[in-house]
């Protein structure tokens, strides 16, 4: 885990270790904290999000990434 008391070693390292599996638990979480940090920062100097607006996914891309279409076909299935 980032910032954990093990130090970070590449796949192949651990592998030689003896681990066939390995979590991030919180790589992700991390990125995406930084993303926001990032993206807030450049709307507060802008004053707009207009600036970073080419940067950022699609809300088609996010809808399809959550699943949003089989989340409402399983809603008026079962609603």
């Amino acid at each position: 885990m980032e910032g954990g008391k093990s130090p970070s070693l590449r796949y192949s390292e651990l592998s030689e270790l003896g681990f066939a599996l390995v979590i991030m638990p919180i790589t992700v979480l991390l990125a995406a904290v930084g993303a926001v940090r990032s993206t807030l920062a450049a709307v507060r100097e802008a004053g707009t999000p207009v600036e970073v607006e080419a940067s950022l996914p699609s809300f088609d891309d996010f809808t399809d990434l959550i699943g949003l279409s089989e989340i409402t076909e399983l809603q008026a299935r079962y609603a």
